[in-house]
């Protein structure tokens, strides 16, 4: 199975955050490349962040502010002074507005960095029931904006804005559940709002909820709901979503609709732009499952895989192998990946283009370096952690190269010792091996993965 990962992911990500505006705000928004038949077994390891304080679009609502200079006068009924109301308690008195207008002027007051009057007009409209006024207020507390930042405090102003139907408020209070922040930290307590905030729209709430669903991780396993997150993403044009999705849903045996479903899902994510959609749904076309059988359409997908922005390897491979064959019948050569593999020989991010896909067939190439696992120890007996590409042919490990970690002496030794091993399969391979103790092992990888 092949899922790219939004939120659960094989290297550490920056937490992320919405906006006023419903954009996103994260430390590392690019995704990786997808590989295919990908068995996901990571857990959430998500990096707090710190994003700004946005409030720049909702602001477009109060021109009046745009045109003050750095020394405005707080808004009517705000001022800078201790006070305010609610439990959330605020740095302003806001007696003079209703809750819709405290919230608005407490955007005007954030405008103009007066964060001691904003806080208490957002409370003031959070205690009067504007959901959006939470919102604000979860923002203030989160990024310690004129008071000292307050995570806590921020999770219950998200949780207060949520229950008031701010969607966005929602996805906040799940990240931050995800972060292990706030009350009742967690995936439980992460899905429970991202759900909340996937039914409002957000989309990435949806594939991260969708992630925690299918991985089981804190929560029920449930693969035909993360399939409806997954699918309630690509509705909301995120790729990741319909790329995922797909993946879910695309399987020979399965009923010809379910098919279809999945070949939808894969040409919404080939639309959007992601490589490994086109791969996917020209895998359909060359197999005739889900989608007619077209060698020109499936080689038509395989070179917009290669030509997306979001650019899979496998669509330029495969684009070359059809046009080599010249319309004879061709054994396409896909990619499998697995973020860890823990038997016999310890690896991780074991990626293999091959003939033949799916565990079995890693199993296979791992089961050809185990009689040399020994002497591969004996490289680094107090460990180490090195990333190797190797080549596949003629029943051979041919042409092993340390890419990253390890010293020369590691490194030669580690090549020396993977050319020995036999291996039925053909094709290219890379990982990160664990050599000698497992202690050490550890420790280095965490220092090659930085």
């Amino acid at each position: 199975m092949s899922l790219e990962a939004s939120t659960i992911a094989r290297r550490r990500r920056g937490a992320w955050r919405v906006r006023a505006d419903g954009s996103i705000s994260r430390l590392d928004a690019g995704a990786r490349a997808i590989f295919h038949d990908r068995v996901s077994t990571s857990r959430i390891r998500l990096a707090l962040a710190r994003p700004p304080l946005l409030f720049a679009v909702a602001l477009a609502l109060a021109p009046v502010a745009c045109e003050r200079g750095p020394d405005t006068q707080p808004p009517d009924g705000a001022s800078g002074g201790e006070g305010g109301s609610g439990a959330e308690g605020g740095g302003a008195s806001t007696s003079s507005c209703e809750p819709t207008a405290c919230t608005e002027q407490g955007l005007e007051a954030a405008r103009v960095q007066d964060f001691a009057a904003a806080r208490g007009l957002f409370s003031r409209a959070c205690d009067g029931g504007d959901a959006a006024g939470c919102f604000h207020l979860g923002e203030i507390f989160e990024n310690g904006r004129d008071t000292d930042r307050d995570l806590a405090r921020a999770a219950e102003a998200y949780a207060k804005g949520c229950a008031g139907g701010d969607s966005k408020a929602c996805v906040n209070r799940g990240q931050l559940a995800l972060t292990g922040d706030g009350p009742d930290p967690g995936p439980a307590t992460a899905y429970e709002f991202l759900v909340k905030g996937c039914d409002g729209g957000h989309a990435l709430a949806c594939t991260t909820a969708a992630e925690l669903a299918y991985s089981g991780n804190g929560v029920d396993r449930d693969e035909p709901k993360a399939i409806a997150l997954y699918e309630k993403a690509c509705d909301a044009k995120e790729v990741v979503g319909c790329l995922n999705a797909g993946e879910l849903l695309y399987d020979p045996s399965k009923d010809k609709k379910v098919n279809e479903r999945a070949v939808a899902a894969f040409t919404a994510a080939c639309d959007g732009g992601h490589g490994g959609g086109c791969v996917k749904l020209g895998v359909a076309h060359y197999r005739g499952v889900g989608a007619a059988k077209d060698t020109s359409k499936a080689l038509e997908a395989f070179k917009r895989g290669c030509a997306a922005e979001r650019k899979h390897e496998d669509g330029c491979h495969a684009s070359k192998q059809l046009e080599a064959a010249k319309g004879k019948p061709v054994t396409l050569e896909l990619t499998t990946a697995i973020d860890r593999w823990d038997q016999d020989v310890l690896a991780r991010d074991l990626s293999c283009r091959m003939r033949e896909q799916g565990p079995i067939a890693l199993g296979d190439v791992m089961a050809g370096i185990a009689p040399v696992k020994a002497k591969l120890d004996a490289c680094a007996p107090a460990g180490a952690a090195v990333q190797v590409s190797w080549t596949l042919s003629g029943g051979k490990l041919r042409d092993a190269k340390v890419d990253r970690g390890g010293d020369d002496a590691i490194n030669k030794c580690v090549t020396k010792t993977l050319n020995k091993a036999r291996v039925s399969q053909s094709g290219t391979c890379s990982a990160k091996l664990l050599l000698g103790d497992k202690k050490g092992a550890e420790s280095a990888l965490s220092s090659l993965e930085d």
